[in-house]
């Protein structure tokens, strides 16, 4: 995982577009960065300093060796940072939230820098903490937040396609969905015992992977939803899958893998609806 890669290996990181503004997100990613131990090294020409740290008018101003640019600047923007970047010898840079240039970040990797994109540094960083004191519980409450995620989408679908059939199973969706929340809760909080782990046991952050999916935003085009929603299901049928394979045999075990296998109906039902239903000239351009 390139994000894991960068935050782990690499300490001395170049905030560019770094502000002195505490309720500005740049001030506090400084400030973030700085709690975790990072070098941090602010890029602000109209700053002096921010957080005590002096502040540089641009990257070749820094005589410290810059491993990571983390990139707070308009996505139109991004392009002469990279390319000051590669030149300074920086291992990687992160486009914070919002902060999408392909064309950077093609370059970016083909001098053979790390990238990241479209994503906090602050909020990777304590994802990545999370992950290595995962237990059940903490797995639970964000499968349950992920079913409710998926129930709210499908709800909002069913409203928003025209076809009458295609109503009709997103409701079915959306009534699953709504399910499986319901038996995680009842897991959550005890009512089903055989078989049955400790809230407090450790588990595997690679199962926990499963659930970090690309974010499903309603101004999206409608088929990018679907393909989304579809790769969302399947990383939930291998999410259930994981759980029910560290259970013992019981009725947990069971219920894990009945979940693994409607998600797996649900991402072949949205390919259908996909192809099928919703867009049925889709191969025909």
């Amino acid at each position: 995982m390139v994000e894991a890669r960068i935050l782990n290996e690499y300490r001395n990181i170049a905030v560019v577009g770094a502000s002195s503004n505490p309720e500005r997100a740049s001030y506090q990613v400084v400030s973030c960065l700085m709690e975790q131990g990072y070098q941090v090294y602010p890029v602000n020409p109209k700053a002096q300093e921010i957080l005590g740290r002096p502040s540089y008018p641009d990257l070749g101003s820094i005589t410290e060796r810059v491993e990571v640019v983390d990139i707070f600047r308009r996505s139109e923007e991004v392009m002469p940072i990279v390319e000051e970047a590669i030149k300074i010898g920086a291992k990687a840079v992160w486009m914070q939230k919002s902060v999408i240039n392909e064309e950077a970040a093609a370059k970016a990797r083909e001098a053979g820098l790390l990238v990241v994109m479209d994503k906090c540094i602050c909020e990777e960083h304590q994802r990545l903490a999370e992950k290595i004191d995962m237990t059940l519980e903490k797995l639970l409450r964000k499968a349950i937040q992920k079913e409710i995620a998926s129930w709210l989408l499908y709800r909002d679908l069913s409203r928003r396609v025209t076809q009458e059939t295609a109503q009709e199973a997103f409701r079915k969706l959306a009534e699953q969905e709504k399910g499986h929340r319901q038996l995680l809760e009842q897991y959550q909080r005890g009512e089903i015992k055989e078989g049955a782990l400790s809230q407090t046991q450790a588990v595997d952050y690679k199962i926990s992977e499963h659930l970090e999916q690309p974010r499903i935003y309603p101004d999206m085009d409608f088929k990018d939803i679907f393909l989304l929603a579809a790769g969302r299901e399947k990383a939930s049928h291998e999410l259930y899958l994981g759980l029910a394979e560290i259970h013992p045999p019981g009725r947990v075990r069971e219920l894990l893998e009945e979940l693994a296998a409607q998600e797996l109906e649900h991402k072949q039902q949205l390919e259908f609806l996909y192809t099928e239903v919703a867009f049925p000239q889709t191969d025909g351009g």
